[in-house]
């Protein structure tokens, strides 16, 4: 159930974007007066871009997180899809680099397992007959330590999807060593937040339903905020590798 002396706001966060062009930075600014989490903290400006790009408040919501199932909530829509849409156009989370430069989201998190150089990005577009060319980035070792290294190319989705698998593997395995940061710990907070929600507005006890990291990960990676998925890359402390098409640790399980 959305609450009613906060709805208001966030209509009023979307029509600030829309009308006004105000950025996450200047949107946190105004919510540190008004605007505070349910254990009474600020909202932060992660969880504030994590908020404009969810399509509940436009009246519709995704269950489970990833799996293509799409539901219309009950509550009254606090902002219309156009007013959504436009929002997501205008509102960017680029990452910090320097002029000219191209970022890619997992950039010098990696390293390649073979030669233990750094891993890089790599835009590539794949032509198709009689249609636009289709975009892809690739992940790949630099080659800087070995330039005879073999080791092959990895899609940035196959690498999502891997490090899914390792969060998973940790998750059961060794749960003790997944460190949460600060970041990662808010959020959860609005993640839980925004599942009560939902599942509320469907008449369904949330309690009812377990959920942990991994649900929060598949949220992360599908959320397309590069700097949420960075941040996931902190909940190990060791160093991570591509080795034939996937993340690992080298390390014995």
């Amino acid at each position: 159930i959305i609450d009613p002396d906060r709805g208001h706001i966030v209509t009023e966060m979307f029509e600030r974007v829309v009308k006004n062009g105000d950025s996450g930075r200047k949107l946190k600014i105004w919510l540190d007066t008004c605007l505070t989490t349910r254990g009474g903290k600020k909202v932060s400006l992660s969880q504030i871009y994590l908020m404009l790009k969810n399509p509940f408040y436009y009246g519709e919501f995704e269950y489970p997180v990833g799996s293509g199932s799409w539901y219309k909530g009950s509550h009254p829509p606090l902002v219309t899809k156009n007013v959504f849409n436009k929002v997501q156009e205008k509102l960017v989370v680029p990452l910090k680099s320097k002029w000219g430069s191209k970022v890619f989201t997992y950039k010098g998190l990696l390293r390649c397992a073979n030669c233990k150089a750094s891993v890089i990005g790599e835009d590539r577009y794949r032509e198709r007959l009689n249609k636009e060319p289709r975009y892809h980035v690739y992940y790949h070792c630099t080659k800087q330590v070995d330039n005879s290294c073999k080791e092959p190319y990895i899609s940035e989705d196959e690498l999502e999807r891997s490090l899914l698998k390792l969060i998973n593997f940790m998750y059961i395995a060794h749960p003790q060593e997944l460190f949460l940061t600060d970041k990662i710990q808010e959020g959860l907070e609005e993640f839980e937040n925004m599942r009560e929600a939902l599942f509320l507005q469907q008449d369904i006890n949330p309690n009812s339903k377990i959920w942990d990291i991994r649900d929060y990960a598949k949220y992360v990676l599908s959320n397309k905020n590069a700097e949420e998925k960075r941040e996931l890359f902190k909940l190990f402390n060791f160093p991570l590798f591509v080795q034939n098409g996937n993340i690992t640790s080298l390390r014995a399980h």
